[in-house]
């Protein structure tokens, strides 16, 4: 059975996904495609071989049981599995169904491969060995052989019959009519030549039939061997789901039940060593939760009441207990296979040639054959040297490795993506991944923390460091807003006594002050006391920083505190990374150019876009398109600084709120002798960019870009938008993420290079009767088990 799914992917359209059985080489999706896309109402069609899996895009009023009727008339099996709301990882289970099946695969196979090696090794003995032979001894070849083409290879016979009453053919069209030829010339020679055993001898060639099969037997075998393993990644998040949750009852009991039963705003016990059953949120205990399976942190989580609690992953120590908010197929595992198996079931752009190559390929193959040995008798070599050239042509054409080339690697590729917590939404993505050359990233929340901290005190008069802090934290103890949080936090770290201030008094835009003393804007400050020469030098230094400097004092002492949003703990490495990868990272941000620069240059970015509305981020992708512009970007800066829009439009910054008691509205003249860059200074055209984001406002941009990256920290909406998703919040990620794209669309390239060059190669010295069946038969059956191991290399991507 094979998995469906049918979700709004456009205004219009819906996507369903069908498992298609009975397919065995890539003319067989080529046939399903067509068949499909014939289909009222359907606008796109996608057949991933690798995986079995047809992905329909169609209008909503198709009925999908008549996607499965035609593709049933086609010759082939289709199934649907209904989006069931408290189905339990559809994905997963269609993962495993797949293994199972592959499994059930591998198992008839050897079962004939067994048989048909006992057989094919006195037959091919006997042929090759003995010469010439008595009559007896070829009629004993036959009594070997013809089991071995017949019962072992039914199955090739059984396939190209059925697609023959269909008007098409297939790979196994190929193997029966080889095979097939080289029994009936041999059986035809055996009676012709009756009462002439040299002659008879001569014009015998069962072991050809009995070699290709057991060959072929042999080649499917293993690589249905290998095919088990390029599931691993699905099959791997499946195993991290428990099978069983304790729920705690209204009245204090707890009992067992199967987690798919598990519905939302039950209460959970996890106890140490078990997995979290579904996501929710802590409402008792405290402990470490082991994390690293969905996003690769290394160091357990520490949980306590209010913590999000992530299913499939492991309770280090401790017991809590939390409730159920999301379960079955809405939680965060669920999510990530299905988007695995979205990956592993798309294509990626440079399959197309392949995918037209296939649909005609057998079809050319048996005109090649035939006029091979029509050829070879017209020309006066004979019709038995004809019909063993033509056997050869039929047995060495290998459309499997056309077809196997991109979705094997791209399944391996995403898999393994995903056990490193990177999720690429699709092959075309992943294309994309690959040639990026220039990537945009948000400074808030991408290249810091987005969590605003103290970072400077600097005390004067009679106050030392503690002193001035404790004094500015009181004052800012009935403050909210996220930089006076920042001071609070500060002093509570350091161990400090904070109370609040009397008679406290905010001055909008300006500072606080009380009768103790005050502090903010250092303008406001000068305005009631005689400010040092050297706290005004200090406050101006801080600020070229790119921070935000304040100014605390009482009657006699003065301190310059300053806060900034600190850099991202892996940033600087992650920039490093992706100039290693020639990359061009740029910047860009809603906050003022000087922040911005400060930021930029503590990680090595040299581009900066500095005062960038959210909306118009993606107007700043589009310029690194290479897209034109008529408005004149100077003037669109200078708009974008604009003291009178900049509070209602501008990207939300909290170091740089109007809102803030310490922080007035910029001055518009320092404004404009501050640095402006040009985005069209630094645009090239024809550029693939990508766009690095995590918030609401960066989803336009991540849209407009070639590749939209979405940090595991980000918004729903932000990872919905994104081609690729990192769930962990390291901005390493990116990097890690491109090397893999490339290392995918390199084993791609490479496996179809082998697969084009193997025919092209391969079927013109079959031609020339340079190849004997029986070799082309090895080869062919080796060639796609080169591709599969060739892909499976990408398991070991670090």
């Amino acid at each position: 059975m094979n998995t469906t799914t049918a979700t709004e992917t456009h205004e219009h359209l819906q996507e369903t996904q069908l498992a298609v059985s009975g397919m065995t080489c890539a003319s067989c999706v080529s046939r399903v495609e067509r068949t499909l896309k014939k289909q009222p109402g359907v606008a796109d069609v996608a057949v991933n071989f690798a995986t079995h899996q047809a992905t329909i895009h169609h209008s909503a009023d198709v009925d999908v049981e008549a996607l499965t009727k035609a593709v049933d008339k086609a010759g082939y099996g289709a199934e649907v599995i209904l989006d069931d709301p408290h189905a339990h990882h559809t994905a997963s289970e269609h993962a495993e169904h797949l293994r199972l099946e592959t499994e059930s695969e591998m198992t008839a196979i050897r079962r004939n491969l067994i048989l048909a090696a006992a057989l094919t090794a006195p037959t091919f003995v006997l042929s090759m060995f003995w010469h010439p032979r008595p009559i007896w001894a070829n009629w004993l070849l036959f009594a070997l052989a013809t089991p071995v083409i017949f019962w072992c290879g039914r199955g090739f016979f059984r396939v190209a019959a059925k697609a023959l009453r269909h008007g098409s053919t297939t790979m196994d069209t190929l193997i029966a009519m080889g095979s097939g030829a080289a029994w009936m010339y041999s059986t035809a020679a055996l009676v012709m030549y009756q009462g002439n055993a040299h002659h008879q001898s001569e014009h015998i060639y069962f072991e050809t039939g009995a070699v290709i099969v057991t060959l072929i037997l042999l080649g499917r075998y293993l690589e249905a061997r290998a095919k088990t393993r390029m599931s691993d990644a699905i099959r791997k998040l499946m195993d991290l789901a428990p099978k069983v949750a304790t729920v705690v009852q209204p009245n204090g009991s707890e009992t067992e039940i199967e987690v798919p039963m598990l519905r939302q705003s039950m209460l959970v016990r996890v106890r140490p060593g078990e997995r979290v059953a579904a996501d929710g949120i802590v409402v008792e205990g405290e402990s470490y939760v082991d994390e690293s399976m969905i996003t690769g942190e290394p160091l357990p989580v520490s949980k306590k009441p209010g913590d999000e609690v992530t299913g499939g992953t492991v309770n280090d120590r401790g017991s809590f207990v939390f409730r159920a908010e999301r379960v079955g197929k809405e939680t965060t595992l669920a999510h990530i296979a299905r988007l695995v198996q979205r990956a592993q079931g798309s294509k990626a752009p440079m399959q197309s040639l392949a995918d037209r190559v296939s649909g005609v390929f057998v079809p050319v193959v048996i005109l090649v054959a035939i006029a091979t040995l029509a050829g070879y008798v017209l020309l006066g070599h004979g019709f038995e040297q004809g019909i063993i050239a033509a056997v050869a042509v039929l047995v060495i054409a290998c459309p499997c490795a056309l077809g196997l080339a991109t979705p094997t690697a791209l399944m391996v590729g995403t898999g393994r993506g995903a056990e490193l917590g990177i999720l690429i939404k699709d092959g075309e993505a992943l294309e994309r991944a690959g040639n990026v050359k220039t990537i945009l990233l948000d400074k808030t929340g991408t290249l810091t923390k987005g969590q605003p901290a103290l970072t400077d005190i600097r005390a004067f008069g009679g106050w030392n460091e503690n002193e001035a802090l404790e004094f500015a934290a009181s004052l800012e103890s009935s403050s909210e807003h996220p930089v006076a949080r920042a001071v609070v936090a500060e002093a509570q770290k350091r161990g400090l006594s904070v109370s609040a201030a009397a008679d406290f008094e905010s001055v909008r835009g300006q500072g606080v002050r009380s009768p103790e003393g005050m502090i903010g804007r250092l303008s406001w400050i000068a305005q009631s006391r005689q400010v040092p020469e050297e706290v005004v030098r200090a406050h101006d230094a801080l600020e070229h920083d790119g921070k935000t400097a304040f100014v605390a004092a009482n009657e006699y002492d003065f301190a310059i505190l300053a806060v900034s949003d600190t850099i991202g703990e892996h940033a600087v490495e992650a920039i490093a990374a992706l100039k290693a990868l020639e990359i061009v990272p740029v910047m860009v941000t809603g906050d003022n150019p000087r922040a911005a620069e400060a930021v930029a240059r503590s990680v090595g970015i040299e581009k900066v876009h500095a005062g960038v509305l959210p909306g118009e981020k993606a107007e700043i992708v589009e310029q690194y398109q290479g897209a034109s512009r008529e408005e004149d970007p100077l003037r669109r800066e200078e708009e974008a600084l604009s003291l009178e829009e900049e509070p209602l439009r501008r990207e939300e910054d909290p170091l740089r709120s109007h809102e803030h008691p310490l922080r007035s509205e910029e001055d518009p003249l320092r404004r404009e002798e501050e640095p402006l860059r040009s985005p069209q200074s630094v645009v090239k055209p024809n550029q693939s960019v990508g766009m690095v984001g995590d918030g609401i406002n960066d989803a336009p941009a991540l849209a407009q870009a070639d590749l939209g990256i979405a940090m595991g920290s980000g918004t729903d909406v932000a990872m919905e938008t994104a081609g690729v998703t990192l769930l962990r919040s390291d901005l390493r990620g990116v990097a890690q993420a491109v090397r893999l794209a490339r290392a995918t669309l390199s084993t791609i390239k490479g496996n179809l290079f082998w697969a084009f060059a193997y025919n092209v190669v391969m079927i013109p010295l079959a031609v020339m009767g340079k190849l004997s069946p029986m070799l082309a038969a090895g080869a062919m059956a080796f060639s796609s088990i080169s591709v599969i191991l060739n892909s499976l290399r990408l398991r070991g991507f670090r």
